[in-house]
Order: structure tokens, then sequence, then C-alpha cells
């Protein structure tokens, strides 16, 4: 075989084999090892991610009472795994322990104390009471110290500081009598009749009556006995309070659609009052549909149905506990009855 033959094939088969490790090396270039980010912070996991090619997938979040809140608690692929340059790794983040014990903030600065709580999930608002010490101080926290809490509990932080003057609107009710009806559901505290005690007092001072029917001490009272107490009261305007264990959290105001026109016609003004005092004072609330309730039905008057929210959530059931959401509760109400009653202001 003439030597220019075997040169041409030798030189042939070389660059066989040299595409053939160019193929495979090329392969190998575009596959990457899965990092490890459990347990790192999410922003830092990402990162991670990106910086070996791939892509951070959100993977949703799960309780973890070992993971901080914020960090990953799983990936897949898991790490050391080989896979293509681009591909997508899912990763799940802490979102806390499902109840955890609500920190000591007190005596620390507002934006401290603020800052550290939001971290743990929790929703943080301020309220400015007249104090001798250093301005910004956290004097208390509701929940108190210690308290079970999980994320997304409301908290309020009192902070010293000097408070603005009173915003309530106060009206002349003289001449009205306004019916109560707090619904009882056995439930701790008794949150309907702790609204409608504000609500008394407040109509009371402004000159006007109010029938609560029932007390503090007869939780159970029939229905029928608070259908009885409402068609004596003869009263110009009545509200009924309650709560309920499912649906939406925040509240409700709904009215009766078997009132006459000018009832009706009065009951949507003291709705649409209503939530907007609630708006001004920034509490949850959504307007509901016409639903026909068992007192509201027997008096001729106007009326409302306040559903103060839903004793299952946990956003509610910590709001139920504060005596300064009732107050802010019973003064959007009593704003909602004054301006849909078209009583003017003192």
């Amino acid at each position: 075989m003439p030597r220019w033959i075997v040169i041409s094939i030798a030189v042939l088969a070389a660059g066989s084999v040299l595409a053939a490790v160019g193929v495979v090396a090329a392969s190998r270039s575009s596959r990457v090892v899965v990092p490890a980010v459990v347990g790192l912070r999410e922003p830092e996991a990402v990162n991670r991610l990106q910086q070996a090619g791939l892509v951070a997938e959100e993977g949703g979040t799960l309780f973890s009472d070992e993971v901080p809140r914020g960090n990953v608690i799983s990936q897949e692929p898991p790490a050391g795994t080989a896979v293509d340059r681009g591909a997508a790794v899912r990763i799940v983040v802490s979102a806390g322990a499902e109840s955890f014990t609500m920190p000591d903030v007190i005596g620390r600065s507002a934006e401290e104390a603020s800052r550290e709580l939001a971290a743990l999930g929790l929703v943080v608002s301020t309220q400015v009471v007249e104090s001798q010490l250093a301005s910004g101080t956290v004097l208390e926290s509701f929940p108190a110290p210690g308290s079970p809490v999980s994320a997304g509990t409301p908290v309020r932080l009192s902070i010293a500081g000097q408070p603005p003057a009173s915003q309530l609107e106060r009206f002349s009710f003289v001449g009205v009598t306004v019916l109560v009806d707090p619904v009882p559901r056995g439930t701790a505290p008794d949150i309907t009749y702790e609204v409608a005690r504000r609500v008394r007092a407040l109509v009371e001072a402004s000159g006007g009556a109010c029938v609560v029917t029932r007390s503090i001490t007869t939780t159970s009272v029939a229905l029928a006995d608070r259908v009885a107490a409402a068609r004596q009261a003869t009263a110009t305007v009545a509200v009924v309070l309650d709560t309920v264990s499912t649906g939406p959290a925040g509240m409700v105001v709904t009215i009766d659609p078997s009132k006459g026109a000018a009832a009706a016609s009065a009951s949507s003004r003291i709705a649409s009052a209503t939530l907007d005092a609630f708006s001004r004072a920034s509490l949850p609330h959504a307007p509901g549909s016409p639903a026909k309730d068992p007192v509201l039905s027997v008096v001729p008057a106007p009326g409302i149905r306040v559903v103060l929210g839903n004793q299952n959530d946990p956003a509610d059931a910590a709001r139920f506990g504060d005596p300064d959401w009732a107050d802010a509760v019973a003064r959007a109400i009593y704003r909602g009855l004054g301006l849909g009653l078209g009583r003017s202001q003192r």
C-alpha cells in the first residue's frame, strides 16, 4: 500500500477521535451539578442557583418548627445531581413555626421592634400613647409577650409619644332608640356583647336610648326571647352583631331585603356609611349580599347586620381579644348610624 494512503488513513482516524472527544466535551460542558441550598435564606439560595447556571423555581411554603422563616426547607433535584444547564430547581421555603411565642419587645425602639416582628411574619400596627419615656419607646404589646402567635397574627404596639386629638365625631341621638342584638355564640371573649356595650355607651352619651336584647350573663338567650325583645323595643334603628365560623376574615355588613321601601332605603344609607367608617378606621371589611335576619325582619325600622369576623380565623380571633379593636368597631358603627340617620353633629 502506498505510503500516502497510510498517512491519509491515519490523519482521518485522528480527526475522528478528536471530533468524538470534542462532542463529549461539549456535552459535558452543558451539564452542571446542583449546589446545596437547603438551609439558606431564599435570596441567597436563588443567587447560588443562578451562579451555577440554574433557575430557581418557587415551590411554595411550609410551616416548620426547625427551619427559620424564609430559609429553604427542601430542594428538588437534590444537591449533587447532574442536570442540564438552565434546568429548574424547585425550592420550598419555611413559613416559620405554625405557632410560636410572642417576643418581648417592650422597652425597645418602635422601629427595631417592628422590624423584628415583621421578620417573624406578624402584622404590626402602632398607636401613640402619651408617656414621659423617650419618644418611640415600645410601652406595651398586644398580644402580650409570651402569648402564642403565628405568621399573619396582627400585633399592636403602644408607642410613647404625643397622641393626636380624638377624632370621634359626636352626633345628637336625642329622640332615637337604637336596638342592638349581640348574637350569642358561646365563645370567649363574648365579642358581640363587648361591641354592643360600647355602642350603647356612645348612643346614650349622645342623648339617645339603647336597648340590648341580652346581658353579658345570659349568653345562651334563645332566639325567640331576643325576637320578642326586638318587637317590644319600638326602635328607630336596629343593629345585629354576629360572628361566623366559616368564610373570609374581616367584617361584613348586610341588610335585610324584607324591609319596606323607606326602611330599605335608610338601611342602605346606614350600611354604606358604616362601611365608609370602617374604611376610615382601617378596619378590614366588605359589603355583603342582602340576607333575611330573624331579628331585623321583625323591626319595621331600618337596620343592618354586622358580622364582626370569623371565629376560626387566627387574625379575627386575635382581634376579638383586643379591647382597642372593639372600641374602634363601636365608634365606626356609631358614626355609620349618625350619618345614615342624618343626625346633626354636636
